[in-house]
């Protein structure tokens, strides 16, 4: 009778898992209901189930908290009118499928490097990451004023050297703990000379 949230491996996925048994052995079905975390009608989201987990896909949800419902019923091995069954229901989670935003982002071309600042905000979930890449290269980790990425808010700035003269486009990537991303491209011009 306890539910317990398994890490969701793809964004947008659920996956839930529980345990149930039956005294006199009978083979159980589950039914999954969902519904906003304290107030709202519960919603079918699986039945008939003879397996003890369920990945829901929650990316057609607006944000906010859920719980979950999973009831067992032991129909299938008992005579009519002689049925049990019972339910267990979730702790409440957050489901978050809104990307952050990213604001008054800029790029400044200095010579042998670029300096990047801005914002990002999320209205759901903590931010996880800042990150800068130049041209095609690889995602570098900015760290945050304050030095860490678990707040709502943050601003950020850096400077990423070692770049050639020339012109360059310059990537933002901001990401949430549930994994939402968003991403702001800047062309950027970095001097000759040092």
């Amino acid at each position: 009778r306890e539910l317990r949230e398994l890490p969701a491996w793809a964004r947008g996925l659920r996956t839930v898992q529980w345990r149930g048994s039956d005294p006199n052995g009978d083979p159980l079905l589950y039914r999954v209901d969902g519904a906003p975390s304290t107030e709202g009608p519960w919603t079918l989201v699986a039945d008939d189930l003879d397996q003890s987990a369920f990945t829901w896909d929650t990316q057609a949800l607006a944000d906010g908290r859920y719980r979950l419902r999973v009831t067992a019923s032991d129909l299938p091995g008992n005579a009519v009118g002689e049925e049990r069954e019972d339910f267990t229901v979730s702790p409440p989670f957050q489901i978050d499928n809104t990307p952050p935003t990213l604001s008054e982002v800029t790029a400044t071309g200095a010579a042998g490097g670029i300096r990047v600042n801005g914002s990002a905000r999320d209205g759901s979930s903590p931010l996880t990451r800042i990150e800068v890449a130049v041209d095609d290269g690889e995602w570098r980790v900015i760290t945050p004023e304050g030095g860490f990425a678990d707040d709502l808010d943050l601003a950020f700035r850096a400077t990423v050297n070692d770049v050639e003269p020339g012109e360059h486009s310059v990537g933002v990537r901001a990401i949430d703990r549930a994994g939402n991303a968003t991403t702001r491209a800047i062309r950027v011009r970095v001097p000759a000379g040092r």
